[in-house]
């Protein structure tokens, strides 16, 4: 992930440019892999994080949101609309039996560093709980470890990149006038496998003089043919 923010800023001349970007952005321009976005208050908590571990023992790209207007966010250390990297997680029991849910994230910025529950220095992190969770103490590479419930609290999106391997992408380019109707595509599959499908803009991004139109609508129908009619 830090090295698409790299890529990203390459790309736009320079970090002041990539401003406000949301990570889905830069996926979706930069790799031809399948994103899923995860509107977190929409989500039921439990099957969210068999889902999150799910991901991440499937080498998945993650990256966490921080919401806006949240009360509180200054006072923990988090800044609105920053994006963190989603590392991976680890639950284990405590000495009063409380399952204890916790995320390793990575702060890539020098400013919006976690000081709630379980960041660095806090009493929560007991010797048994240091050794539980593999706690080494202040790491210099912006990781730092934040339990599920605030997750739940300050974050609302989660982006998760998933790298198919080997990959073969396949792009058809739609005109303007031919975007304003119906698109029938047929694509026919040798041999079973992973498939992804999605539309896309054009970035506005690279387009300063592109004009935005809102009222396209956006959607893709898939239907499967069982047996083709040979006539």
């Amino acid at each position: 992930a830090v090295l698409l923010e790299k890529a990203w800023a390459k790309a736009n001349l320079g970090y002041a440019n990539i401003v406000k970007g949301l990570p889905i952005e830069v996926f979706r321009t930069l790799t031809p892999f399948c994103i899923i976005p995860i509107d977190i208050p929409k989500e039921d908590h439990e099957s969210l994080w068999e889902n999150i571990k799910l991901t991440e023992k499937n080498n998945c790209i993650m990256t966490a949101t921080v919401k806006e207007g949240t009360p509180g966010i200054e006072s923990v250390g988090l800044i609105k609309d920053y994006s963190f990297i989603l590392v991976s997680t680890r639950e284990e029991i405590d000495k009063k039996d409380k399952k204890i849910n916790l995320l390793k994230m990575r702060n890539p910025y020098e400013d919006g560093n976690w000081v709630g529950d379980y960041s660095d220095g806090s009493e929560l992190w007991t010797d048994e709980m240091k050794k539980k969770f593999d706690y080494k103490g202040p790491s210099e590479d912006g990781t730092f470890f934040i339990n599920y419930e605030d997750l739940l609290l300050y974050f609302h999106l989660i982006n998760i990149l998933i790298p198919l391997r080997p990959c073969i992408c396949q792009t058809i380019k739609i005109s303007k006038e031919d975007a304003a109707k119906y698109n029938i595509l047929k694509i026919k599959f040798g041999e079973k496998g992973v498939f992804s499908f999605s539309i896309e803009r054009q970035v506005t991004r690279f387009h300063k003089d592109l004009k935005v139109d809102h009222e396209m609508i956006e959607n893709v129908l898939l239907a499967k043919i069982y047996k083709e009619d040979k006539r």
